[in-house]
């Protein structure tokens, strides 16, 4: 599955495949970036699975005549960084002269929206598939984009272009949460059409083969065959680096299986 998942994709990517713009720099810098004004730093670190993106963003700087350094950290040196997860990637530019083009084009008037908001929510978005379950109640797939944001407004531009309810979370955070069969529609239209660079990719292209598994099924009548093939695709999202994170009340494939031949469930 995860072959066939990784060939289309590559085959729908290369045909929406364009230069990174500005606006997509923009947005995955409002989510990733951090800014140092004092020192004249600006930089972006990410797992070394998705450093090819940093890459992009470095030619692209270059073409601007903005110069930046891209540098691998290992598990020793992340630890005197301060980091806590896998081996990372760090884009960072230093020269004061650089610091200020960048500043320039950052603070600049946003084109296209919609790219805007696809390298934001690659930054801090996620693309949800829940199986909500109750004891003796068959469970009802739902779908959900999630993004999160330390600052209402980034939440509030995306809500303005894609719809959702805001919320703030206990610590500090704010999230915005997309369940409304109506945006979800206008997100698969919008984003269909867009270049992804991030591994998020991959979470997308799920998302979508749930998303018509779903709503293709108007009456709501899930065999289990239809069923556990969704489970499938959302075990396969639920991945942190490639090895299972699930909480302890996390329903997975086995679990749901087991579930409907002891029930008896067709």
């Amino acid at each position: 599955m995860t072959e066939k998942i990784t060939k289309i994709v590559q085959e729908l990517q290369d045909k929406n495949k364009g230069l990174i713009s500005w606006d997509w720099i923009k947005g995955f810098s409002t989510g990733d970036g951090c800014f140092k004004h004092k020192e004249h730093i600006f930089q972006i670190g990410l797992s070394i699975k998705d450093n090819q993106v940093l890459d992009i963003i470095k030619r692209r700087l270059k073409l601007d005549n903005i110069e930046s350094n891209l540098i691998e950290y290992s598990n020793i040196n992340k630890r005197k960084k301060g980091f806590n997860s896998n081996d990372i990637a760090l884009l960072r530019i230093l020269r004061k002269k650089d610091y200020k083009s960048f500043l320039f084009k950052y603070n600049q008037s946003i084109k296209n929206k919609i790219s805007w908001v696809i390298g934001f929510l690659e930054a801090e978005g996620s693309f949800v598939i829940s199986l909500p379950f109750r004891n003796r109640i068959k469970p009802i797939p739902r779908l959900m984009v999630s993004v999160s944001s330390k600052k209402e407004e980034n939440l509030i531009f995306v809500k303005n272009i894609i719809g959702g309810n805001i919320s703030r979370k206990r610590d500090g955070f704010y999230c915005l949460n997309i369940r409304k069969t109506k945006d979800l529609i206008k997100i698969k239209s919008l984003f269909k059409k867009k270049y992804f660079f991030t591994k998020k990719k991959f979470d997308f292209f799920k998302w979508l083969m749930a998303f018509n598994l779903i709503y293709k099924n108007h009456r709501n009548i899930w065999t289990r065959g239809k069923y556990l093939k969704l489970c499938k695709i959302r075990d396969s999202m639920n991945l942190t680096g490639y090895i299972p994170s699930h909480p302890k009340n996390y329903k997975d494939f086995v679990w749901f299986k087991d579930y409907f031949k002891v029930n008896n469930i067709k």
